[in-house]
């Protein structure tokens, strides 16, 4: 796991968890994942996009189950090297006998984990879980944040990128002056292309104080067609971002919550 040899930042993987409940809720979510499974080459083929988010969704929940119940000393690492020692190439086995054999091996309110979340239909209850590891879930989270714009950028042969999309340009937008076909050539100066343009946008705009001058250069056609640049000039300003299954850490998280976190993400048990 790529946070647990902290090649990946804590922030990045709650986002990439936050990417996988987003795609998953675009399932049916009461459609128990062993059902699911055994059916998604045919009768539940339109679910089988759901088989790798859910999958990995519930590694993550019965993860911090399992943390939570030894208090941080054992997890799905842990219980994968046990069950090998049963289960390998050479010998498979049946959802129901795999249950019973995780269950004994670990503990009984596991048995609970998946009559409820597996084997059954109820979705899996985030806001409980992620709590356990004092990190915070929110179907929906409204936010003040700096932004570019709201605007739908896609890269063009030449390395620029360009704004093939206004429909949810927000006010800060507004006031920039965005134009569907702009292509962005510099911010605050500095030459912007696909390679740097993530940089310069935290540079010079998601990490500085609200009110500081920005200046967007864009090539933007003129009456005869000809790309002409266009210095476009505002101020940093805070709108509303919508997050769907946000996940942030708890500020306020007790000391028991923080230690589990750290097993969970960091533990080489």
């Amino acid at each position: 796991m790529q946070v647990n040899q902290k090649l990946v930042s804590p922030e990045e993987y709650l986002a990439k968890l936050s990417s996988y409940i987003t795609h998953s809720k675009q399932y049916n979510d009461t459609l128990p994942f062993t059902q699911m499974s055994k059916g998604a080459l045919d009768v539940y083929e339109k679910q089988y996009g759901n088989v790798y988010q859910k999958g990995a969704l519930i590694g993550m929940a019965l993860d911090i189950r399992l943390r939570e119940l030894s208090d941080g000393k054992y997890g799905i690492r842990n219980l994968m090297a046990d069950l090998s020692k049963t289960y390998g190439k050479d010998r498979s086995f049946k959802d129901e006998e795999l249950f019973d054999k995780i269950t004994a091996l670990t503990y009984p309110e596991i048995q609970e984990f998946f009559r409820r979340y597996v084997a059954g239909p109820e979705p899996l209850p985030y806001a409980d879980i992620l709590n356990t590891v004092g990190v915070k879930y929110d179907a929906e989270l409204t936010e003040k944040k700096n932004t570019f714009g709201s605007v739908n950028i896609q890269p063009n042969k030449q390395g620029r990128l360009v704004l093939v999309g206004t429909d949810n340009m927000n006010e800060f937008g507004e006031k920039m002056g965005y134009e569907k076909g702009d292509v962005i050539m510099a911010v605050n100066g500095h030459n912007a292309t696909i390679q740097n343009m993530n940089q310069l946008i935290s540079q010079y705009l998601l990490n500085v104080p609200v009110g500081t001058n920005i200046e967007v250069t864009v090539a933007r056609r003129n009456s005869n067609g000809k790309l002409i640049n266009k210095n476009l000039n505002g101020k940093v300003m805070q709108t509303p971002v919508i997050t769907q299954h946000a996940l942030r850490p708890d500020l306020q998280a007790s000391e028991k919550q923080k230690q589990l976190f750290n097993a969970w993400l960091y533990s080489n048990l």
